[in-house]
């Protein structure tokens, strides 16, 4: 059962007891492989087995690398480095392959890549100051 947590405007399912967020607040993320899932029931994919499958090992991968993330041991692990290369990969394939809804996965990869690949509170500023968007 979800229960608002004290001065939070998250359930407590997405939070552990210290008050910091678990894997589990990247999941509704993947409702935005909606349109793609809809077209591939539907028959609108080419080669849905491929679309399926890709569609799967998306799926798999990002609540590895989502679950995995938040715990530092288990986010500096080469597996979970791994996992997340190869979510890359599946993710530029259906991209390239299919197109249209199934460019919505980009930015799954990017919360995913996000909360692996954390930068220090230092390099921040100094990222932000090159790009220019101060």
């Amino acid at each position: 059962m979800l229960r608002w947590g004290k001065g939070s405007c998250r359930p407590r399912a997405a939070v552990d007891r210290g008050g910091q967020p678990r894997g589990i607040a990247l999941l509704p993320w993947l409702l935005l492989g909606m349109g793609a899932i809809s077209h591939l029931v539907q028959g609108h994919t080419p080669n849905p087995w491929i679309g399926g499958m890709g569609l799967l090992t998306f799926n798999s991968l990002y609540i590895y690398v989502a679950i995995r993330s938040f715990e530092k041991e288990k986010r500096d692990a080469v597996s979970t480095r791994v996992a997340l290369g190869l979510l890359t990969l599946v993710t530029c394939a259906l991209g390239m392959g299919y197109g249209g809804n199934w460019l919505l996965f980009f930015p799954l990869l990017g919360l995913a890549t996000g909360a692996v690949v954390r930068m220090s509170v230092t390099v921040s500023p100094l990222i932000t100051n090159a790009v220019g968007l101060t």
